[in-house]
């Protein structure tokens, strides 16, 4: 999922241009051949070095990962749990385990390496990212009412006997935390080495505090039944009694919160992303759908767009092939998404003066360019689009109230 966007990131300056990757074979103008980039990382083989970072990213995962296995071993020790045939689970789990795990590792130490050039910056203090995520403020307002719940459930799973299953969640909530301070307060080089593996992004640190966190707030939710009837009757919470209880607090929680935070939670993620939202209006998609039909009727070919709008939309809407399918606001992994992309995305408007814009723009067989008027967090147009209304070889071919799609012509390449 995508959550609100932060500040720019640091991007590094990279040392060599990447070349593209190999895929299948596109349809391109008669004198050029070119490649589809992968949607996903290139396969490839572990690296025979593997680099300090990488290594780092995944000791908070394996210091999880030691936890679970301690404490089902301790599950394991008790006779009654043996008779309950954990041994045939736990050997499924080791097997399959063993069987995905070079999969697994490659995987992760590659998704390390390519986030080495994306570096989120700080957005506030080390009190301030521990205070909005005990709030679960990391992506909307402060969402109050699972703070006691987190306490409570805190309180409860330290006390013997109570959903003792659950126990690790309280050693994997605080090394995810540990994490979402080091990427939301901290620019060093630590934080970066050992975040990379979630890309530096304090946003998806968050979502998995909250994924950690929502189990111990429902046991805590029913440690507060059972304290709040032990207050008022001085004795166990009888059979009958529980259901009405427990109905009792969800509905004081349901009422307190508007639905559970779901208006707070959907009014922040959908001012950023919603498709009908702030990228993507109902006339804008009704313009997608218009110039979508221009070009089927006029042979298609692929369309140059601006990641910051709505019209990364228009894939998903109504299979146009534009460039960036997704309205994001960065950082872009052009190491995967190939120099060609990230060239017309500074540069486009030259595609008839510059000879390596105009070699990409035809080597991707970009015919069309499509812009909207909705962006994504108040960004601006991408820089290689900003000057497309006036370039000599972009002709308007339809012009909706807030989507223009424009032909942009095959011209004499530039000379070099």
């Amino acid at each position: 999922m995508a959550l609100p966007p932060h500040p720019l990131p640091v991007r590094k300056t990279l040392s060599a241009i990447p070349q593209p990757a190999v895929g299948a074979v596109r349809r391109t103008s008669p004198d050029v051949t070119a490649v589809q980039l992968p949607q996903g990382p290139p396969p490839g083989r572990l690296p025979r070095r593997v680099p300090v970072r990488q290594v780092l990213c995944l000791v908070p995962l394996l210091l999880v990962a030691v936890v679970a296995v301690l404490m089902l071993g301790r599950a394991l020790l008790h006779p009654r749990t043996l008779r309950r045939a954990l041994w045939p689970g736990l050997a499924t789990a080791v097997a399959v385990a063993v069987l995905t795990s070079v999969a697994v590792l490659r995987s992760l130490v590659g998704t390390a390496g390519e986030a080495d050039g994306i570096d989120w910056p700080a957005y506030t203090t080390p009190e301030g990212a521990v205070r909005d995520l005990l709030l679960f403020a990391t992506a909307s307002a402060p969402q109050v009412v699972f703070v006691p719940l987190l306490a409570a459930g805190v309180v409860a799973l330290l006390r013997p006997g109570r959903a003792a299953a659950l126990r690790p969640l309280l050693v994997a909530l605080p090394v995810v935390g540990w994490l979402y301070v080091l990427a939301g307060a901290s620019d060093s080089a630590l934080s970066l080495a050992v975040t990379s593996l979630w890309w530096n992004d304090r946003h998806r640190l968050g979502a998995a505090f909250a994924l950690l966190a929502l189990p111990v707030c429902a046991v805590g939710l029913v440690a507060l039944r059972d304290w709040l009837w032990a207050l008022a009757r001085h004795g166990p919470v009888p059979g009958a009694a529980r259901t009405g209880v427990l109905a009792g607090l969800l509905a004081l929680f349901v009422a307190t919160t508007g639905g559970g935070y779901l208006t707070t939670v959907r009014g922040a993620v959908g001012a950023a992303y919603d498709p009908t939202g702030s990228t993507l209006s109902d006339v804008e998609r009704g313009g997608l759908a218009a110039a979508a039909a221009v070009i089927r009727a006029d042979g298609g070919g692929a369309v140059m767009n601006d990641p910051h709008d709505g019209c990364g939309w228009a894939w998903a809407l109504d299979g146009v092939d534009v460039l960036f399918p997704t309205p994001l606001t960065g950082p872009f992994d052009w190491a995967n998404l190939g120099v060609d992309r990230e060239r017309l995305f500074f540069a486009f408007s030259a595609f008839d003066s510059d000879p390596a814009v105009y070699a990409d723009a035809r080597g991707l067989d970009v015919r069309w360019a499509l812009l909207c008027s909705g962006f994504v967090g108040g960004r601006e147009r991408a820089p290689g689009l900003a000057g497309l209304p006036t370039a000599p070889g972009a002709s308007l071919v339809y012009a909706g109230p807030e989507v223009q799609l424009y032909r942009i012509a095959d011209g004499v390449p530039p000379a070099e």
